[in-house]
């Protein structure tokens, strides 16, 4: 049975808020159960501790995060338990078009997941990318260009979608801790508050898309295709790939995604920054 923790670095198996994974056997087993019962599972959220994360040359990966419905997150200690994710299925699971990935801004996550493991992720639905294009649709000036220096933070979109962010204390003091230690994530053993802020990020992902998809539902039939088509987009861009082909392909539509939007601001009379002048001048 894996370990769990609770309070300072103590063990404690009877913890409920979290399952942390210390072995390369217990990771083993836990992609192998999603794996086999990824017909069941279909959908599972996702997250990264690291240092550095999403530096290729300097950045560490501490912790990944596992939620699954029904069952408390899964911390995998990484770092502490020198756990190689590219023994276990997690590769395959990430890859599969059959398990959907739910993500807060993959930009980093998947840039360093395919730099330390060679994981390519595919089906992931970005609660960002999800965000941006919701404001994107409620103004023609909050075009997706300008929308990346406006990202907006888990906390932010959980209590937007889903209720008061639980335990915002916690959340703060460790943002707090981050900002002060740059290394924090590779202290051993975790610390209660640790713990718990890991367990406590991948398991609101979850609640997020289920209001998200509400929010969809509600949508008309043309607003929702319209909709779809700029998150499609902007989900695929936050998501690393090694591939030349599909990367061109992505950068075609967002240099012509984001050229009809400067022109959109010009045609309204708004004034234009030089990069949205260059844009349109590009074509």
């Amino acid at each position: 049975m894996a370990a769990k923790y609770d309070g300072a670095g103590e063990q404690n198996k009877q913890t409920k808020n979290y399952i942390l994974i210390s072995s390369n056997e217990e990771a083993k087993e836990l992609f192998k159960r999603i794996d086999t019962n990824k017909h069941n599972i279909a959908t599972l959220g996702l997250d990264v501790e690291a240092v550095e994360l999403g530096s290729s040359w300097k950045g560490v990966v501490s912790i990944v995060q596992i939620k699954i419905q029904d069952k408390p997150p899964y911390l995998i200690d990484i770092y502490g338990s020198k756990i190689d994710l590219k023994a276990t299925l997690f590769n395959d699971i990430m890859k599969s078009e059959e398990i959907e990935k739910v993500i807060h801004d993959p930009r980093n996550d998947s840039s360093m997941l395919y730099e330390t493991y060679k994981t390519e992720m595919r089906n992931v639905f970005d609660t960002q990318s999800f965000q941006m294009t919701v404001e994107n649709k409620c103004s023609p000036i909050l075009t997706t260009r300008r929308l990346q220096s406006q990202r907006k933070s888990l906390d932010f979109i959980y209590e937007k979608y889903v209720g008061r962010f639980p335990n915002k204390t916690l959340k703060d003091d460790m943002k707090k801790q981050m900002s002060e230690d740059q290394n924090l994530w590779l202290k051993r053993p975790l610390t209660g508050e640790m713990a718990m802020y890991a367990a406590l990020d991948v398991d609101t992902l979850l609640p997020i898309r289920f209001s998200m998809l509400k929010h969809l539902s509600d949508m008309g039939d043309v607003q929702r295709i319209a909709f779809l088509k700029t998150y499609n987009e902007l989900c695929a861009e936050s998501i690393y790939t090694p591939l030349p082909i599909a990367n061109a392909e992505i950068n075609i539509r967002k240099k012509l995604r984001e050229r009809d939007e400067a022109k959109g601001l010009q045609m309204l009379g708004i004034e234009l920054s030089k990069k949205e002048k260059k844009i349109i001048r590009s074509f």
